[in-house]
């Protein structure tokens, strides 16, 4: 039932943005396989739960005050369509950034096997 697979993965989405807001690396590994593929603007590619882990750390080092929402543009039964807006102050830039992009998982049982996000980013010197 499609009202099934729409709560399943509104789950999944909003386990996802905690587990961003609050840089846990726990909850990352709950919500990805272990052979899950994690891709960026389609050239940045993390083919492993622990190469996505280590790129999450690099976040968590410069991503700081951040603010991120995002709404839910479609559902299906293994594909969820994301808009997200997030920003933060780039520790290692000495920016202040502003993401505006979109993010497309595709899941089963769950668990996120793909993940392939796009955005744009402004960044504003803070100095």
């Amino acid at each position: 039932m499609l009202v099934d697979y729409m709560l399943s993965q509104q789950k999944v989405v909003d386990a996802y943005f905690e587990a961003w807001r609050s840089y846990d690396a726990a909850l990352l590994r709950q919500l990805f396989t272990a052979d899950a593929v994690y891709v960026i603007n389609a050239c940045k590619k993390y083919s492993n739960i622990e190469e996505i882990q280590h790129y999450w750390k690099r976040n968590r080092a410069r991503q700081r005050d951040l603010r991120v929402s995002y709404v839910i543009i479609d559902v299906k039964k293994d594909f969820t369509s994301v808009h997200f807006l997030a920003n933060f102050y780039n520790a290692i830039d000495r920016t202040n950034d502003k993401i505006d992009g979109e993010i497309h998982f595709y899941c089963m049982l769950s668990k996120i096997y793909r993940l392939s996000e796009w955005y744009v980013k402004d960044q504003i010197r803070a100095d």
